[in-house]
């Protein structure tokens, strides 16, 4: 009787196992952050979103989103494969008179949001 309850205790725990699967995303734990945008000599506005994940590695990506006085204008995606870090450059040609741009970000671990960065904006008088 013993070793048959033993034998039940082990199938169940083997089954609990199967039943109850890790998802590789869940032990992950990723923060999004954004640099203030700046303005290059060709006149090119860049804005960029950096994902650093701890606690693995997975599929990784990050979206930087773009914007010009409270409208978005541009947004790249980046992907990262087996990384625990992700970073993704956006840019736009800046025209003249003085606009406010912006930029913030979205983090994905195997195409799930998990992650929403502040959004950072410009000050500078171009």
């Amino acid at each position: 009787m013993k070793k048959i309850l033993t034998a039940l205790a082990g199938l169940a725990l083997a089954g609990a196992a199967v039943l109850v699967p890790a998802s590789p995303a869940a032990a992950i734990s990723c923060q999004a952050t954004v640099d203030t945008p700046y303005k290059l000599s060709s006149g090119a506005v860049i804005g960029a979103g950096h994902m650093e994940c701890t606690g693995g590695t997975g599929n990784l990506s990050i979206r930087a989103y773009l914007s010009r006085t409270g409208t978005q204008v541009d947004y790249t995606d980046h992907y990262c494969s087996g990384a625990f870090d992700c970073t993704a450059f956006t840019s736009y040609a800046d025209s003249s008179g003085g606009q406010t741009w912006c930029t913030w970000a979205v983090a994905y671990v195997q195409g799930t949001a998990v992650d929403w960065s502040s959004t950072k904006c410009e000050s500078a008088s171009w």
